[in-house]
């Protein structure tokens, strides 16, 4: 058998090319950040806070009217309905992971024949709700492959609501912040959740210290408000369907805002159910609405998603 012709220099110079590339396409792409779909708009929110565009992510609409920032970008699908998403869809995206929270657990034998499933809990968790913030940004961000960016979304936050402490007015009267479910009922938001976690971080006070629900809310009628003469009613919108026309002949709610020393506030929207993005912008626009101490008109009618 003839001995073969020894290789040449080129050859050589490609066949170890080739074999010092091929562990590094490989290290790239473990180190490729997974395609992340969601259902829920505080993992939503999270994810893009890291730098991380979601493969898909439910109710996208609502996420803007509701959420608002960060925005998701237009190439994001939309899966549908959070409680009934378009699981056709979502397993078209193929991804490599689908992120809930507890809200959303009966669908999770269903979401994990199309990818693993992974339950990330902000609110439902025992403990304070600001060290649940930072854990599941924490938790979010090592499913991403992006602990840095993690530990970096949680200083900055941290840092912008020491910046907004220093920026308040002194003396600012105890609040009662409040969003209308419809013109007679209000949620009035309270301990254990996220509005209240940031009013702890920036030295105010709540006027409501009633119970709360494990969102962090109480659902009383209007005429509740009635006990608070000497809080700072703050609303946060929007506001649903038709509820702007029905208060503007409202003699309890004209009452309401006409007999106090201070006008009532209108914030635009900030998840209340959201994580440290949500907090960040509830705390800026608060801050906002406080240092300029002006009124505003109400909004246009909009509509009321559950939590």
């Amino acid at each position: 058998m003839p001995l073969r012709a020894p290789l040449s220099t080129g050859v050589l110079a490609l066949l170890l090319a080739v074999v010092m590339i091929a562990p590094a396409a490989a290290s790239n792409r473990a180190a490729a950040t997974p395609a992340i779909a969601t259902l829920d708009w505080p993992l939503a929110e999270t994810l893009l806070a890291l730098g991380v565009n979601p493969a898909g992510v439910a109710q996208i609409d609502a996420y803007r009217e509701w959420v608002g920032e960060p925005a998701i970008p237009a190439e994001v699908a939309d899966l549908g309905l959070r409680a009934q998403p378009n699981l056709e869809l979502l397993a078209s995206l193929e991804p490599d992971r689908i992120l809930i929270s507890p809200l959303f657990a009966a669908l999770e034998p269903r979401l994990s024949r199309i990818a693993p499933v992974t339950t990330v809990s902000l609110y439902a968790a025992p403990g304070d709700t600001w060290h649940n913030l930072r854990e599941a940004t924490r938790r979010v961000a090592a499913i991403a492959g992006r602990e840095q960016a993690g530990e970096q979304l949680i200083n900055a936050t941290e840092a912008a609501l020491r910046e907004k402490r220093r920026r308040l007015p002194e003396h600012t009267p105890p609040l009662l912040l409040v969003q209308f479910m419809d013109a007679r009922h209000v949620r009035v938001f309270g301990e254990g959740g996220l509005y209240q976690a940031v009013l702890d971080r920036l030295g105010l006070d709540n006027a409501w210290h009633e119970p709360t629900n494990a969102w962090g809310f109480s659902l009383v009628g209007l005429e509740r408000l009635l006990d608070f003469d000497d809080a700072r009613i703050l609303v946060i919108e929007p506001l649903p369907t038709g509820v702007a026309e029905t208060l503007d002949s409202s003699g309890l709610w004209r009452h309401l805002r006409d007999t106090r020393q201070t006008p009532v506030l209108y914030l635009p929207p900030a998840w209340s159910f959201g994580a440290l993005a949500s907090a960040r912008r509830f705390a800026e626009l608060l801050t906002n609405a406080l240092t300029a101490d002006t009124g505003a008109s109400l909004p246009a009618p909009g509509s009321t998603p559950d939590a």
